[in-house]
This record gives structure tokens, C-alpha cells and sequence, in this order.
């Protein structure tokens, strides 16, 4: 194999690769990334077994076919060190990878490149009916809420549910639950995706056309240049409809930026927070702060409300809602100071337990 390509073909590639070879086990082969060289292109390929992602280029110079893998950091190491605008030239000779530029010259170890994990096939799969651009929206709302050290697996990943009348994206940690719910779907399914997977996924830019694919063991996104696979989490998720409230005391239309930034002020010494609403004023203190401490502020809302509302919030959970809406304004709905409350803004929300204080 060999074949000469640019520094700004192929660093951006192995950027993107890092996350999904196994940084745990460098001698093991997928700490590896596999580099494929056909006359039209180059392929890359990376996984730890849980993701993998594949991408293509077409702007090289191939001199011959053929394929190797090589550490994927130490690849990237060499490759970022080079220099800009003048080609490097890959070429594999046995098991030694050998990476030139000029008059320099970098050789690393390969392993059999017919051992290299192959990308799951999924040709009996689903395809599913949501673009990436949504889920990449979803992923970044939901994935503050999921669960990272829960011995319920389940739980640490992000479900999807799919059905006739909607579609279900939803994460808790079990003090919270954050859902989001699209139109209705041709397909009905349901699958959890680790939060690992989530956060990864969320930082690449697949194009907007992207297809997702999904099997039983698998979730798949593919699009003209790039292919990603996840697995994912086999379990039951908990029934979370049965968590959210379907009545309320109090409806109450909040302003997105005032409400965040009295909590940034509060939490200078507390993100306990006791949130009082009587009249048309809403008001902020600090609970669990050091001794003598206390911080309040307030604002006023168009809305009267009649019976005063009095709820403990945990400032962080509450912001991370806030954090990810796009609308000036959110609503705020309360049973009593003791039963959880949602926070809502469009097909997005996030059901809370309070703080009891």
C-alpha cells in the first residue's frame, strides 16, 4: 500500500477517529486505526467494538492498493507535527507503516490488518424515521439528564421510542427526566444509546440527508462520507410515562434569561435554591449556604398569581433546561412544594423532583 495525500485531508481524519479507538489498550489492535487505499479513495476506520466510525476521502494519489493499521495516536501525533502544504506520503511495507514528508521519515508497527474488527453489518436493519440534525439537537438537550454511575444500566443511556402516534427521546438520572417528543413515526422501536455514544455523536457533522439505520444490537448513521456505529444497551427502560404529572396546581409563563440569570446570582453561594412566586413577583434565596450567608433577587412577571407558589430547586437542573431552549420564555408547572414540577419549553421538558426543605 501506498499513496500520497495532504496534511489537511488527512488530519481532520484522524481527529475525528481518536474517540472511537480503544485508548485503554494500546497493545491491543483497537487502539489501532485501519487505513484502506483503493485506486478512487482512502478509507479510515476506527472502533473499540462499542463505536466505530469510517470515513472516506477521494483526494489522494494512489500509487498502490493495499491496507495497514497504526497506532491511531501516535499516527495523529506525527501527522499534526508536519508541515502544512506539502504532502506526505503513507506506504506500508510488511507490518511497518512509514510516514515521509520531505526529508523526514516516521515508521510505526502494524498489526495483521485482516484481524482489524470489521464494521457490523446491518444490510436486514431499519431505517429510521428521524434526521441527524434533529438527533444531534436531541442529544445535546437530553444528555445532561442521563445517569452516569447508576448500577442500572439501563438507566446511564438515552432511550428512543418510536410509535404510530410519536416519537419519545428520553434521559433521567432519577432526579430528573428530560423528554422530547417529535411528530408521529412509520416505524415502531425502541432503543437505549449509552451516554458515551451520545456525547461523541453529538460533536460530529454528518450531512444533513444523513441516514440512521437501526438492529437490534446496533444504532447506524451513514451519509455520503462517513459511517458510525453504536451499540447498544440491552435492558428494559424504566416506564417513564408513569413518572410525569398530567395535573397542575399552577401554570405559570416564566422569562428564560431572567430566570437564569437570578439563578447564576444565587448560586454564587448556593445552588439550593428556594424559588417563591406570590402576586406578580418571583422571588430567589439561597438555601445551605455558610454561616450568616444569604443571597435573594427578584423580578416581575406580566402574570398575577393568585395562591403564592413555593418550591426548592436545584439550581444546576433547572439551568441545564434553561441552557438548551430557544424560545424567550418557558413555562413552569406545579402541583404543590412537595410533588416534582416540569419545566417546558416547546416539544422539550424536564420533569424535576424539588428539594424539600
Amino acid at each position: 500500500m501506498e499513496c500520497t495525500i495532504s496534511k489537511e485531508t488527512l488530519e481532520p481524519l484522524l481527529n475525528i477517529l481518536q474517540p472511537f479507538s480503544d485508548k485503554k489498550e494500546f497493545v491491543q489492535i483497537t487502539s489501532h486505526v485501519m487505513l484502506t487505499v483503493s485506486k478512487e479513495q482512502l478509507i479510515c476506520y476506527a472502533t473499540d467494538f462499542e463505536m466505530g466510525m469510517q470515513l472516506c476521502s477521494k483526494d489522494i494519489t494512489t500509487k498502490q492498493e493495499g491496507r495497514i493499521t497504526a497506532n491511531a495516536k501516535k499516527l495523529l501525533d506525527i501527522v499534526r507535527n508536519l508541515k502544512n502544504n506539502t504532502p506526505i506520503n503513507l506506504k506500508a511495507d510488511e507490518n511497518i507503516l512509514t510516514i515521509s514528508q520531505g526529508k523526514s521519515h516516521f515508521k510505526l508497527p502494524s498489526f495483521i490488518a485482516e484481524e482489524f474488527p470489521t464494521f457490523p453489518d446491518y444490510e436486514d436493519a431499519n431505517e429510521l424515521d428521524i434526521t441527524f440534525a434533529d438527533l444531534s439537537h436531541d442529544f445535546k438537550k437530553i444528555s445532561p439528564t442521563i445517569d452516569t454511575n447508576n448500577q442500572r444500566v439501563e438507566i446511564t443511556g438515552m432511550l428512543f421510542a418510536f410509535t404510530k402516534e410519536k416519537i419519545d427521546i428520553v434521559g433521567t438520572d432519577t432526579k430528573r427526566l428530560g423528554i422530547i417528543t417529535h411528530p408521529s413515526s412509520d416505524t415502531e422501536t425502541s432503543f437505549i444509546i449509552p451516554k458515551q455514544a451520545v456525547l461523541e455523536l453529538q460533536k460530529l457533522d454528518f450531512e444533513p440527508d444523513t441516514k440512521v439505520y437501526q438492529t437490534p444490537t446496533i444504532l447506524v448513521l451513514k451519509d455520503s462520507k462517513a459511517q458510525c456505529f453504536v451499540r447498544l444497551i440491552n435492558g428494559n427502560y424504566p416506564q417513564y410515562e408513569k413518572i410525569i404529572p398530567t395535573s397542575f396546581a399552577h401554570e405559570i409563563l416564566l422569562p428564560r434569561d431572567q430566570f437564569l440569570e437570578s439563578i447564576r446570582l444565587i448560586e454564587t453561594l448556593s445552588n439550593i435554591i428556594e424559588l417563591r412566586i406570590s402576586g406578580n413577583e418571583v422571588f430567589f434565596s439561597s438555601i445551605n449556604g455558610g454561616p450568616d450567608e444569604k443571597a435573594e433577587t427578584s423580578f416581575e412577571i406580566p402574570a398575577n398569581v393568585d395562591d403564592e407558589v413555593l418550591i426548592g430547586i436545584n439550581s444546576k437542573q433547572v439551568a441545564d433546561f434553561l441552557a438548551h431552549i430557544q424560545t424567550p420564555d418557558f413555562t413552569l408547572k406545579i402541583k404543590d412544594s412537595y410533588s416534582p414540577f416540569v419545566v417546558e419549553s416547546e416539544n422539550f421538558s424536564t420533569v424535576i423532583i424539588p428539594i424539600i426543605t
